[in-house]
C-alpha cells in the first residue's frame, strides 16, 4: 500500500464505494449516482475531510484512485502520532506508550474494518478528545474551542466516531468531576452544533423523504458474539499486552485508568448490540427471552442512534481504551529486552493479512467509459440494474468507481441505502430499458440478452449503447 496508493482492502464493495465518495468534494451533498436524487452523499458517510486531505495526492498523480491508499496511509500515521503524545503525556514514558499504540494499530479491531475508511483515519475524534479532556483539568479554554471544531468536522467525515468522543469526554466528566465554565461550555456547544447543522439537515431530511431508518433487527445483526472476541476479532498481542497490563497496573489506580476502564467496557457491551449473543445466535432465557443490552436502550433514546447500521463498530472505543490502559500498566517498563520483547508481542500478535485490491486508473477501465468520457450527454443508466445485497452489487461500485472518470450521471448506484425508484427498477429489465429522461442506456451484453430499439451510439464486445435523444 506504501508503494501503491491505488490498492485498497479488497473485502466487499464498500472500497470501490469508499473511493468515488472520497472524490466527492465541497460542501455539496449532491453526486452523481442515483440520478435525479438530491444529496446522495448522505446515504452513507461523507468523508469530506478526507477527501479535502487526499485531494493534493489525486491531482498530482492524476488519479483518483489514490485517495484511498492515501487516506489509509495518513489514517494509521496520524492516529499513531495522537495516541503516542497522549499517553506519553499522561503516563509519562515514551516506551510503554509506543508499546500500547502498536498493539493496537496492528491488532484485528483495525484490519478487520481496514475497508471502512470513515472508521480508520481516528485523528479527528481523537484530538477533539484529548483537547476537551485536557480542557477539564487545566481550564484553557482555546483546547474547548478547538475540540469543539474538531468533533464538528468528525461530523462531515462519519457521524459514529462523534458518538465515540462524546462518550469519551462524558465518561471523563463523571472520572474526574472538576468544575467548568458553563457558559464556555455552552458557547463550544453552539460552535460545534452550528459546523453540523448542515449534515443533520441533510441525514434528517433523507430519513423524512424516504422514512428511513435503520432497524434494530438489523443493529442486532451486526452486533459481535460473545466468541467474536476469539475469533475474527482475536488479537492475541493486544489481549498478552492488555492482560499483563491488568496485572502491573496497582490497586487505586489513578483516573486516567479508572477512565480508560470504563470506556473499554462501554465500547465492549456497546459492541454487542441490543441483545446478548453467542456464537451469532440470540441468548434467550428459559429458550424464550432474549438478554437485552444497553444498545438497545440508547437506541430508542439517543438521538441518531437508530441510523447506525453495525454496533460492532464499538470495538473501536475499546481498542482505543486499550491501548491506554497497555501504556499506563507498562509505565515503569526500562530494561531494553523487556521493550523489544513487548513490540515483538504487539507486532506479530493477531494481524490478519487481508485481500486487497488495485483501483484502476483511467487508461486501464473499460473502453466504453473512456467513450463516455468524451460525450456530451447528460446521464446513463446500465442495464441490468443491481441494488445492495443482491449478487451484482459488486457491478455497481465498479460503474460509480468508472464515473470518476467520464463524470457523467448515473441512475445506478450503491451506497448504505438505496431509494425505492432504483430498488423498483432494479426488479424489471423492461423498465430499464425504456428509461427515459433524456438518459443513454448502457445495456452490458454478458450481462443480459435484453435489447431496445432506440439507436444504437457505440457498441463493443461487452457493451452497446443505446440513445434516447
Amino acid at each position: 500500500m506504501v508503494t501503491n496508493l491505488s490498492r485498497v482492502a479488497g473485502i466487499g464493495s464498500d472500497g470501490k464505494l469508499l473511493a468515488w465518495i472520497i472524490n466527492h468534494r465541497g460542501v455539496s451533498f449532491d453526486a452523481n449516482a442515483f440520478y435525479p436524487n438530491k444529496n446522495v452523499l448522505v446515504y452513507s458517510d461523507m468523508l469530506k475531510i478526507s477527501g479535502l486531505v487526499t485531494w493534493p495526492f489525486v491531482m498530482i498523480l492524476k488519479n483518483p484512485g489514490v485517495a484511498s491508499g492515501a487516506a489509509l496511509i495518513l489514517g494509521q500515521i496520524l492516529t499513531g502520532l495522537i495516541l503516542f503524545g497522549w499517553w506519553k503525556r499522561e503516563f509519562g514514558n515514551g516506551w510503554s506508550a509506543l508499546i500500547g499504540v502498536i498493539a493496537f494499530l496492528l491488532s484485528q479491531i483495525r484490519f478487520e474494518y481496514q475497508v471502512h475508511l470513515q472508521m480508520w483515519g481516528m485523528q479527528y475524534w481523537l484530538l477533539s478528545s484529548w483537547l476537551v479532556g485536557s480542557w477539564l483539568i487545566d481550564k484553557k479554554n482555546w483546547k474547548l474551542y478547538l475540540g469543539a471544531v474538531l468533533l464538528g468536522m468528525q461530523m462531515w467525515e462519519s457521524p459514529l466516531p462523534v458518538m465515540f468522543a462524546v462518550t469519551a469526554v462524558g465518561v471523563g466528566f463523571m472520572v474526574y468531576r472538576r468544575r467548568v465554565s458553563l457558559r464556555h461550555l455552552l458557547l463550544a456547544g453552539i460552535l460545534f452544533l452550528a459546523i453540523i447543522f448542515p449534515v443533520v439537515r441533510a441525514y434528517k431530511g433523507v430519513s423524512a423523504e424516504f422514512g428511513y431508518v435503520r432497524g434494530i433487527r438489523e443493529a442486532a445483526h451486526n452486533s459481535i458474539s460473545i466468541n467474536d472476541l476469539w475469533g475474527k476479532f482475536w488479537s492475541p498481542g493486544l489481549i498478552v499486552l492488555l492482560t499483563v497490563a491488568f496485572i502491573l497496573l496497582k490497586r487505586g489506580a489513578k483516573g486516567e485508568v479508572k477512565w480508560l476502564m470504563l470506556i473499554l467496557v462501554i465500547g465492549l457491551v456497546m459492541a454487542m448490540g441490543p441483545v446478548l449473543k453467542w456464537q451469532d445466535k440470540t441468548v434467550k432465557i428459559l429458550s424464550k427471552y432474549p438478554v437485552p443490552l444497553p444498545y438497545a436502550a440508547a437506541y430508542y433514546l439517543v438521538p441518531g442512534m437508530n441510523g447506525f447500521r453495525v454496533p460492532s463498530r464499538w470495538l473501536w472505543l475499546s481498542g482505543f481504551a486499550a491501548s491506554g490502559l497497555i501504556a499506563a500498566g507498562f509505565g515503569n517498563i526500562n530494561n531494553k529486552k523487556s521493550i523489544v520483547l513487548c513490540l515483538a508481542v504487539g507486532i506479530i500478535g493477531g494481524t490478519k493479512i487481508l485481500k486487497t485490491l488495485n483501483l484502476p486508473s483511467f487508461n486501464e477501465i473499460p473502453i466504453v467509459y473512456k467513450w463516455l468520457a468524451g460525450q456530451d450527454i447528460n446521464c446513463a443508466i446500465e442495464v441490468p440494474v443491481y441494488t445492495w445485497g443482491t449478487p451484482g452489487e459488486a457491478l455497481e461500485t465498479d460503474r460509480m468507481y468508472y464515473s470518476l472518470f467520464h463524470k457523467k450521471k448515473l441512475v445506478n448506484g450503491y451506497s448504505g441505502f438505496t431509494p425505492p425508484r432504483v430498488i423498483e427498477l432494479s426488479g424489471d429489465i423492461h423498465k430499464q430499458l425504456e428509461y427515459v429522461d433524456q438518459c443513454e442506456v448502457i445495456v452490458h451484453k454478458n450481462e443480459t440478452e435484453a435489447r431496445t430499439k432506440d439507436r444504437i451510439v457505440y457498441e463493443d464486445e461487452k457493451t452497446v449503447v443505446y440513445s434516447r435523444r
